[in-house]
């Protein structure tokens, strides 16, 4: 496999183990369609990185919220209910039929799984 689609597979991971929930090996393997196997690989190479696994209970995974690059990130992929409000209005301005306009929803909805804000840009127009 070429670097790229592995980069973006890792950093797809990492948005996927930032959720707050915990997922077994195997549910992370699937989620990625990849062997359990490179699942491992990839969460030792977020490891070495630098972000921080809690020790895995009943082989439960997660990135920990106190990772020294977890708020830093967090903070570059969170907008406020200000800006989602601005960001939903602007986006539903543009013509139904708009390919670019669907994929833009669809990158931010898939940020924005874990909490409250996708349901809000959501409802909010």
């Amino acid at each position: 496999m070429n670097e790229q689609p592995k980069l973006y597979q890792l950093l797809e991971m990492l948005l996927f183990l930032s959720s707050g929930l915990r997922y077994r090996i195997e549910e992370i393997a699937e989620r990625f369609d990849i062997s359990v196997r490179t699942a491992y690989r990839y969460i030792n190479t977020l490891k070495d990185a630098g972000f921080v696994f809690p020790k895995p209970r009943s082989g439960y995974y997660s990135i920990d919220k106190n990772s020294p690059y977890f708020k830093e990130i967090s903070e570059l992929l969170h907008f406020s209910r200000e800006e989602a409000v601005i960001l939903q209005k602007a986006i539903h301005s543009i013509d139904n039929e708009n390919l670019l306009k669907q994929n833009l929803i669809n990158k931010l909805y898939s940020l924005y799984d874990f909490d409250g804000t996708k349901k809000f840009l959501s409802d909010t127009g």
